[in-house]
Formats: C-alpha cells, sequence, structure tokens
C-alpha cells in the first residue's frame, strides 16, 4: 500500500528535506516541476521550475500515524523543515484522493508535468497532446507568445492556480 504526504518546508530547502526523506528506503520524496518553453534568439529551450514551491511530497510505505512518528523522531529540528500538512488527527493522508489523483494524471514518471500541445478554435482550446488533454475545462487563460496555460484545481483543501506550458500550433 502507498500513502502520500506533503511536508510543508521553507523556501529554498525543498532539496535538502528532499533528499533527506529518500535515504529511508520507505519512502519516495519528491518535489512537482514543470516543464518550460520559450524561445530565445530564435532557438527553442526547455526550463523546469517547482510546481508548488515550499513543499515536498512524499509516497511512502508508512501509514499516517507511523509516519507522523518518522517526522517527529527525524524531521523536526532539521533547518528548513516546517510541519507536515494533514487535514485531521484521525488518520487521512496529506492530499485528498482527487488531489493524488490530479497529480497522477499530470506528473510524468519524473514527476514533471510535461507540455501539452493544442488549437484554438474560435475561443475555445483543444488539447491534442499531453497532459492537458481531456483537461480543457481547467483552463483559465492561455499566453500563446509565452506558450502558458493557467489551471485552476484543488489542491491543500483550497484552489490553485498555476501556468504550464501550453504550445497551441494552429488556429481556426
Amino acid at each position: 500500500m502507498e500513502f502520500w504526504q506533503v511536508v510543508h518546508v521553507l523556501g529554498g530547502y525543498e532539496s535538502k528535506i528532499c533528499d533527506f526523506i529518500n535515504k529511508d528506503s520507505r519512502n519516495i520524496a519528491f518535489i512537482p516541476k514543470k516543464k518550460k518553453v520559450f524561445r530565445k534568439r530564435g532557438i527553442n529551450k526547455v526550463d523546469e521550475s517547482v510546481l508548488f514551491a515550499n513543499y515536498v511530497f512524499v509516497k511512502t510505505k508508512m501509514e499516517f500515524f507511523e509516519f507522523i512518528e518518522y517526522v517527529q523522531l527525524f524531521l523536526v529540528g532539521i533547518e528548513g523543515f516546517i510541519k507536515l500538512l494533514k487535514h485531521d488527527n484521525v488518520g487521512t493522508e496529506s492530499l485528498l484522493p482527487e488531489e493524488i489523483d490530479f497529480l497522477r494524471r499530470f506528473l510524468n514518471e519524473n514527476f514533471i508535468v510535461d507540455e501539452s500541445f493544442g488549437i484554438l478554435e474560435g475561443d475555445s482550446v483543444i488539447v491534442l497532446d499531453g497532459p492537458l488533454v481531456g483537461c480543457e475545462s481547467l483552463i483559465t487563460k492561455i499566453d500563446r507568445h509565452k506558450r502558458l496555460a493557467w489551471i485552476q484545481f484543488s489542491m491543500f483543501g483550497e484552489i490553485r492556480t498555476i501556468s504550464v506550458s501550453l504550445e497551441i500550433i494552429s488556429k481556426k
């Protein structure tokens, strides 16, 4: 069985905390990222940036209370650690099932949101390839020049808006 937890950390400490958590073989800690494609001097370049700043995500074999014990024993007191996110004190994972489904759908095997490709038909976006396929309803805004789409979804119990890479390849 696999459980998902989220650790809130100080900015700039994500990698340090992630590396520390990964020392325990029961955990796979990761920092979700997104690809950003841009042109510089006529050449396409790809950059990666953090999707949720100040958060480290953990897929663990430890159940909720065992993971809380692990946090108290090993993470509390480490520079950069703030807290373990939790919905309640009765064993609910840091992420709700629909939030886990969202991450599984959008992140590749390296925990990165890849670029999507689509077309514009009037005012509508139709995504042809990439993680945004079938999720056009989440798109609230696009910027064709910067090759970005803003999507809105629920994460950490609140509505979040993030930008992800979307290349519009034609307009009808």
